[in-house]
């Protein structure tokens, strides 16, 4: 009994889909054919096509018919002057398939057994059109006897039959050329086809399944996983799918009910969903059936891993007034514990609180205007762990005055609501960073607070840009900050520096060595000479935002012109090194490596 349905199955995987074409030219015999007979696009009987029939058109020369051999004549001539080859060929239509077998046959003879044998040669291409009707005779003709496979001798004056083949087709391709030429010194021949069969064998049913081998599902996720059965060469005889989930309790939902162990589908894709975003998943397999027989088994193994870093986020407000929850947005987090503490950004502490440190979700409560910085650290079973952040608005925004002072109304710098700085380079644009808090939804408006004719400026996101065009000239400005819960506005005025620009003196700070690791040496030099003229009794290091980093101040000595500054605590970034010689302040960039 096993030897037979082993029969049977081999019959299914080797026979069943062969495909046999015959064109009969002996049968075919056309009464009154044209001298070029495949001139014109021309159907010959074929058995084994749908069609019954089979296109033929003239690619080289002048193939005819001939009644007396009922078989197509392809004359070929070499010619030793100049070394010509001339020959005959023919296109005949057949679509040739990837991946499939062929063995081609053709019944040939030739018309003398007398000098250098002339050869019959098939190319399988996309050579569209004809060689047109003329009847000239044989024509020029590429020679070569090299391919896949190589060209054949007509060796006999009786028809022989001459193989080409077992050979696998490498791509798809829609004809088959046919040709004569002869064989260097041949003379003049002619090649006599009566019969052309085409044996097509297709490959052995191929399956594959998509996902596979594996197929990792991120534990917190319930995303629908589709499983897809590819017929690879479209074999036919495929009558189910039975696909295996392992068990009745396997994790997957089918159709929103949960997924039996055994399901038998006539279509070639299974669609499964996570019943539960934490439970495991059992693997799949399916076993392809041909003509009721199983034929191929193709497993797909199932795993859940943590979920990336980048699937999660802080969820909540970016800023609030009186209160607000915050939780861990993106997905189930599948038995991981929540962290929660806070930070602070530009030196507010104290800003909120919390309801909880270790649950799900927590509430931040305010407790004074500021920015917070919430941080969330996820640990999942296995010991993943994902540390999150938000940088989160609370109250009405505190203004941060120049370098880094805070001004709100409970640290007012002056009676008068102002803050005062002289500016040593008046020639020059000049940048005001605010510092300010500032959040997602918060806006900073800068206004013209009375100043005089001859000051330019402009808002440049949160900054202001502006420039003196007058020695010892007073600028005003208003800035103002706000966001859901309110607004706060300051006052700031700036004066030009008293140096005459034109031809004064103007310092500049000078930095050695830029870049630097550890130590650097800090000197105020004259700009045109270089000279050190000024002693320098406060340093300052601001980061890209103007925060201060580092702060030294120095007692006066009346000639101490170099201050040397150890760096090696701050992170390599750009930075402005700020230099004041008791009344006025210099910057200059600097790169710590």
């Amino acid at each position: 009994m096993k030897k037979i349905v082993l029969a049977i199955f081999l019959l299914i995987e080797t026979i069943a889909f062969a495909q046999n074409v015959t064109i009969d030219y002996k049968a075919w015999n056309p009464s009154a054919p044209p001298c070029n007979i495949f001139g014109n696009s021309t159907n010959v009987p074929a058995s084994g096509t749908t069609s019954g029939s089979i296109a033929h058109r003239t690619r080289v020369g002048q193939p005819s018919y001939s009644a007396i051999d009922t078989a197509i004549l392809m004359p070929t001539e070499y010619v030793t002057t100049g070394n010509v080859y001339k020959g005959t060929s023919f296109i005949i239509d057949y679509n040739f398939k990837a991946n499939y077998t062929y063995n081609i046959t053709i019944s040939a003879a030739g018309s003398s057994n007398s000098g250098a044998f002339p050869l019959l040669r098939i190319d399988r291409n996309n050579n569209a059109g004809g060689g047109g009707n003329a009847c000239n005779g044989a024509d020029n003709i590429t020679a070569s006897t090299s391919g896949n496979p190589a060209a054949a001798q007509v060796t006999s004056t009786t028809f022989t039959n001459y193989t080409f083949g077992s050979f696998v087709q490498s791509g798809n391709q829609p004809s088959l050329e046919v040709s004569a030429f002869p064989a260097q010194n041949g003379g003049f021949k002619t090649v006599v086809i009566r019969k052309i069969t085409i044996v097509e064998t297709p490959p052995p049913p191929t399956f594959t399944l998509n996902p596979s081998p594996t197929l990792n599902v991120p534990l917190g996720t319930t995303t629908a996983q589709n499983f897809t059965v590819t017929n690879v060469y479209n074999s036919p005889g495929v009558t189910s799918y039975e696909w295996n989930l392992g068990s009745s309790s396997n994790g997957w939902l089918l159709n929103g009910s949960p997924a039996a162990q055994n399901i038998s589908t006539t279509t070639n894709t299974l669609t499964l969903t996570p019943a539960d975003p934490c439970v495991i998943l059992s693997n799949v397999s399916v076993t392809v059936k041909m003509n009721n027989t199983n034929y191929q088994t193709l497993n797909c193994s199932v795993t859940r891993s943590i979920p990336a870093a980048n699937t999660f986020s802080i969820s909540g407000p970016n800023d609030f007034c009186t209160s607000a929850n915050y939780s861990i947005a993106g997905g189930s987090l599948c038995g991981a514990t929540v962290e929660w503490s806070l930070g602070y950004l530009n030196n507010h502490p104290n800003v909120a609180s919390l309801s909880c440190t270790t649950c799900a979700s927590t509430t931040l409560t305010k407790l004074n205007n500021g920015t917070a910085l919430l941080i969330a650290t996820v640990t999942f079973p296995g010991g993943n762990v994902y540390t999150y952040e938000k940088s989160i608005g609370v109250g009405v925004p505190v203004i941060r005055g120049w370098y880094n002072s805070p001004i709100n109304s409970a640290e007012p710098l002056a009676a008068s609501g102002r803050f005062e700085f002289n500016w040593n380079d008046a020639c020059l644009t000049t940048m005001i960073n605010t510092n300010m808090d500032i959040t997602s939804n918060s806006t900073v408006t800068w206004e013209d607070a009375g100043n005089s004719g001859g000051v330019t400026w402009n808002q440049n996101g949160n900054n202001l840009n502006f420039y003196f065009s007058n020695l010892n000239q007073w600028a005003y400005f208003r800035v103002t900050a706000a966001n859901s819960c309110g607004s706060r506005s300051w006052l700031y005025r700036f004066r030009s520096v008293s140096e005459n620009c034109s031809g004064g003196m103007l310092l500049r700070v000078s930095i050695n060595p830029n870049p630097s690791t550890n130590l650097i040496n800090v000197e105020l030099t004259e700009k045109e000479n270089k000279k050190k003229v000024k002693e320098i009794l406060e340093v300052r290091i601001t980061d890209k935002l103007g925060v201060i980093k580092q702060k030294w101040n120095f007692a006066k000595t009346g000639n101490t012109t170099l201050r040397q500054i150890n760096i090696s605590n701050l992170p390599s970034d750009i930075y402005t090194i700020m230099v004041f010689d008791g009344k006025t302040w210099t910057s200059e960039k600097f790169i710590k490596q």
